[in-house]
């Protein structure tokens, strides 16, 4: 078709009110038609308006009628009429459609063309129609096209898709399905032997979650024949509907096997049972039934409703899962790998998919380094024999090092015979140690240094850059472990030859050294025109630019990057040997793979690198201590003082302790953090809720917290403390890390996310047991501060400190033994008093200079503070529940669910003379919750409950906030009335009546002696109040009492 005429387009469209979405679709539309007749169907919004402004603005001509509405069928057989004569082919779509990619209409012959549609599922249509041939709608609903007269179709093929997104004005109504049936049931009555609307009865009630009367209905589907695809489709949603019911499995076996035999090219069946399979740990029957799913591709040639992830993707994933449960680690390795480096899956599925490809590694690294005796004599008998590359390698005085790094290499690069000179660059290696390499690998031209007379890591570096003469220079250090089988070279070669400017090509991304480094840094993905392989170009951004901050600010919460290294790495790479005279010769002093970088980034150069990790670093790695076991190759050749690169700076978790009443704090930090560390920074730090003293009672366990302090227990002191331990608990419950907690009263400097940065850089370097970190401190004059390079750290002094605790990191560590003190000792200060007090206990650091502050409340000043200006201490407790009014009575609701059963929600209502109490709960061998529904005729004595009668069902709470219980008996629903909740000081009582009006807002109180409950429903009838609640440990409790004592107990 490229390159004939394109035929005269016409638009046909019925449109109601579709004012917010239709513009988009004529945009998407309009370049591929040249006239246009819209029909609408009784818009009560600016539909009209909006398509008339729209294509007069875009110069495309047409018109647009106003008709009733009558059916599905009906209008959109009147719309195709209206264009009689406009145009050569007439093209039907959605008013919420769009067209992605590239739709290409010249060259049309056929009398129709079915376009496709979706992605997953991907479908066809018949959509485009020659004008002048007497076409016509059938159906009330799912309507599709016929024509009076023999025609010609064909699929109108090519790089494209039509998004239905379903967002059209029906499809804003919540029980559209439930009509669609309705319409489709009347259908039937006039002609019960239509087998599409069966199908689409089918499909209606399956997506209204009717699954029973679907199974029904494409059971009856199925039997009636006609077109074998939706056939199939029934036969595979008979099977879905049985496993959604929780028939037996064999049936539902039965079924998806029928599915299969029916339409063997499908995947979808066995996909589903492989995965059932999967789910229940029967990995041997799963990796059968995926294996054979695997082996069935897309099927091209079908129209309707084809699953491409079951084909492309999912059936894979299923088998390299069960794969690796059998103890098929390589190939479930090779089938993760293989999906990562594709294009289908989906982009939600890669990290699970990652962790999948990366838990297989320690099964492959022992055979990957035994030793590859043929594979050596191979290259030895190769010899002279010419290649683009050479091999150069350093070893110092780490033999089972070096052996493995060769070894592993050798076993898992394939284009082994492209390398036609091996060099060994040895600094310092013992006589046997030397022989040993000649007799293991007699193909190294091995190049002996000796330390003592000065020759370091750069010296051999230099030896090196003078023998690499071949076009392709690849470089190894002796202390990295291959895993990943395939081809280094070809692949490397593939990227280096996207751009000129990229010179190296690493062979982990990231400059990675273990697998979790390879998802640093995971923005531009590309791929090569070539091989089609997925690789990364490295982003260099220096740390002292405007550059680095929006950089910074930009990144997720808790991200790395490796941005501040410039491009260049000794780490496993293949580089252009061109690019050797801008590295070239390698600095014998300072940092200088650093020195080189620098310079080989100043000249132009790029690294790329790999998309996946593909060996792992076996000596000490950069971030760990000097001193470690195993010594990293620079201490060894007398470069120690500087590390192979410097660790990974990115962002850190922030939050901001903020009072739920101090809005206005919270708009003000915002503020404040965008101007000194950008838009990202401050979008990234998520508000947490400080505790509010105000609601705070004086309870036993808040009692022993604070024991001996010497504060008075005032509530804005306790209130704080709280505040920053919820925030302890938080990250003690973390692995590693760092995490940043501000009070919403700190002051950031600016630049923030280059000095935060630095700082990390350091604490890593220099302080990796670091407990706390005070970004900033006061004492009783001013803020700590001086003129050392940012990036400082020193131990807290105590002299004069005040406070600090307004901007700090917090490590997990720290964290927990934060709390194992407060737990030991209690509380007797204030908690920035309290911290300091306690740092012969803990490595407490602050940064120098400053790089936040806070303003500091004091008598003579009026800074705004919820802290220094509240003199009031907590409360006393509030009283319980059974104490407000002497009829009151409490009890617990004995289930027959059995033991172990835990509730989760009550709410109770009214029902006849007593009350319904629905529950939503677990029991111990539920795997989702479970729904009671409990009627009490008698009215409701909660002190003589003993055991309730229920009924197991399905539970939910919808959007709206009622729960619902569907049980044989029917089906209980309630809105959810609720007591404001006080944690463990206690509930505030609220109730309203028909109207919504207050009744009383009355004091606290609480439900239990011992805390920790959750109100959750109350209802009052005839002056008697009753209070659903749950306890801490799941129990579903129930209070009645009289109202007017319980309100009279609680006036203020």
């Amino acid at each position: 078709m490229e390159g004939s005429a394109r035929p005269r387009i016409c638009l046909s469209m019925i449109v109601r009110d579709e004012e917010h979405v239709v513009a988009e679709t004529l945009e998407s539309v309009g370049p591929l038609v040249d006239y246009w007749v819209i029909v609408d169907t009784g818009s009560q919004d600016g539909t009209i308006a909006a398509v008339e402004a729209h294509m007069r603005s875009a110069g495309i001509p047409g018109e647009i009628h106003e008709r009733p509405w009558r059916d599905f069928g009906s209008n959109r057989t009147e719309a195709l009429e209206l264009c009689a004569g406009k145009c050569d082919y007439i093209w039907v779509i959605d008013a919420d459609d769009l067209v992605v990619g590239d739709l290409d209409l010249s060259g049309l012959s056929a009398d129709s063309y079915l376009l496709r549609y979706g992605d997953d599922p991907l479908y066809w249509r018949k959509q485009l129609f020659r004008e002048g041939l007497r076409w016509r709608y059938e159906g009330v609903v799912h309507e599709y096209p016929a024509c009076l007269e023999p025609v010609t179709e064909a699929r109108l093929e090519g790089d494209y898709r039509i998004e239905s997104r379903r967002l059209g004005s029906r499809n804003r109504d919540p029980r559209k399905y439930h009509h669609d049936a309705a319409l489709l049931e009347e259908a039937l009555e006039r002609d019960p032997g239509d087998a599409r609307s069966v199908f689409y009865l089918a499909q209606s009630l399956f997506d209204a979650g009717e699954t029973g009367a679907a199974l029904e209905r494409y059971t009856q589907r199925a039997a009636m024949g006609g077109w074998e695809e939706e056939r199939f489709y029934s036969l595979w949603r008979r099977a879905v509907c049985l496993a959604a019911l929780g028939e037996p499995w064999g049936a539902a076996l039965d079924a998806y096997l029928q599915a299969w035999n029916a339409r063997p090219t499908r995947a979808e069946p066995l996909h589903a049972i492989a995965a059932h399979y999967r789910a229940c740990g029967d990995f041997h029957l799963g990796y059968l039934f995926a294996s054979r799913a695997c082996e069935i591709p897309l099927p091209e040639e079908d129209d309707l409703f084809v699953s491409r992830g079951a084909h492309s993707w999912a059936a894979t994933d299923e088998k390299a899962i069960c794969a690796f449960y059998v103890g098929r680690h390589e190939e479930s390795f090779e089938l993760s790998t293989g999906l990562l480096e594709g294009d289908e899956l989906p982009g939600p599925e890669r990290e699970r998919v990652q962790a999948n490809r990366d838990i297989c590694v320690p099964g492959l690294t022992g055979s990957r380094e035994t030793y590859p005796r043929e594979l050596i004599d191979e290259i030895v008998g190769r010899a002279g024999s010419g290649g683009d590359v050479t091999l150069s390698i350093t070893s110092c005085r780490r033999l089972p090092l070096f052996e493995r790094t060769i070894n592993s290499f050798i076993n898992c690069c394939t284009d082994l015979d492209r390398i036609g000179r091996w060099i060994c660059v040895d600094n310092g290696s013992t006589t046997s140690d030397r022989e040993r390499m000649k007799e293991l690998y007699p193909f190294l031209e091995l190049v002996p240094t000796d330390p003592d007379e000065g020759e370091r890591h750069a010296e051999s570096m230099n030896v090196i850059a003078g023998l690499a003469e071949t076009p392709l220079w690849l470089h190894l250090e002796d202390d990295w472990g291959f895993f990943w089988r395939g081809p280094y070279i070809e692949r490397a070669a593939d990227v280096l030859a996207e751009d000129e400017s990229i010179a190296q090509v690493a062979f982990n991304p990231s400059y990675a050294e273990t697998l979790e480094g390879g998802s640093i840094d995971r923005r531009d993905v590309r791929r090569t025109h070539g091989l089609g392989l997925p690789y990364r170009v490295h982003e260099h951004v220096d740390p002292g630019s405007e550059d680095w901050g929006r950089l910074i600010g930009s990144l997720p919460p808790g991200s790395q990057t490796m941005a501040y290294w410039p491009n260049f790495t000794l780490r496993p790479s293949l580089i252009r040997s061109r690019a050797i005279p801008t590295l070239a010769p390698f600095a014998s002093t300072g940092h200088f793979e650093l020195e080189a970088a620098q310079r080989f980034t100043a000249a132009g150069n790029r690294t790329a690198s790999f998309d996946q990790v593909t060996c792992l670093h076996l000596g000490r790695r950069t971030w760990e201590p000097a001193g470690s076991e195993l010594p990293s190759a620079y201490e060894l050749v007398g470069d120690g003082t500087h590390p192979a690169h410097a660790t990974e700076a990115g962002t850190v978790p922030a939050v901001v302790i903020n009072l739920n009443r101090r809005a206005d704090r919270w708009e003000s930090f915002q503020r404040m953090a965008r101007r000194a560390a950008g838009a990202g920074f401050a979008e990234a730090c998520r508000r947490v809720e400080a505790i509010d003293g105000t609601g705070l009672t004086a309870d036993p366990d808040l009692e022993h917290m604070f024991r001996g302090n010497d504060f008075g227990l005032r509530r804005g002191i306790v209130a704080c403390a709280l505040s920053h331990i919820e925030q302890w608990r938080s990250v003690a419950a973390e692995a590693r890390g760092v995490h940043l907690i501000l009070e919403d009263d700190a002051i950031l400097a600016d630049g923030f996310p280059q000095h935060l940065a630095a700082v990390r850089e350091r604490l890593r370097h220099d302080h990796p047991g670091a407990d706390v970190i005070l970004l900033g401190h006061l004492t009783a004059d001013e803020l700590v501060s001086d003129d050392r390079p940012a990036g400082g750290l020193r131990p807290l002094p105590a002299a004069g400190y005040v406070g600090g605790l307004f901007a700090y990191l917090l490590t997990p560590r720290g964290a927990r033994r934060l709390l194992g003190i407060v737990e030991r000792d209690g509380i007797q200060n204030g908690i920035d008093v309290f911290l300091a007090r306690k740092a012969d206990e803990l490595e407490i650091l602050e940064c120098v200079p400053a790089i936040a502050t806070a303003a500091m409340a004091q008598l003579d000043n009026d800074v705004d503070s919820d802290i220094q200006r509240d003199f009031e201490p907590v409360s006393a407790p509030a009283p319980h529940l059974a104490d407000l009014a002497p009829s009151c009575a409490v009890a617990e609701v004995v289930l027959a669910a059995g033991p172990g059963w835990r509730c989760e929600f009550a709410s109770v209502r009214p029902s006849g003379a007593g009350y319904s109490l629905t529950l939503l709960g677990t029991d111990p061998d539920a795997t989702t919750p479970r729904g009671y529904g409990v009627t009490l005729d008698q009215g409701l004595d909660p002190a003589s409950v003993e055991e309730l009668e229920s009924g197991e069902g399905v539970a939910r709470v919808d959007g709206n906030g009622k729960l619902s219980v569907s049980t044989e008996a029917g089906t209980l629903s309630m809105a959810v009335s609720s007591i404001a909740p006080g944690g463990s000081s206690g509930h505030q009582l609220v109730l309203a009546d028909a109207d919504g009006h207050a009744l009383s807002s009355s004091s606290r109180f609480r439900l239990s002696r011992d805390g920790g409950e959750r109100c959750t429903s109350l209802v009052e009838r005839d002056g008697e109040l009753v209070i659903a609640f749950v306890t801490g440990d799941g129990r579903p409790m129930l209070a009645s009492l009289e109202l007017e004592e319980a309100l009279a107990a609680l006036s203020p």
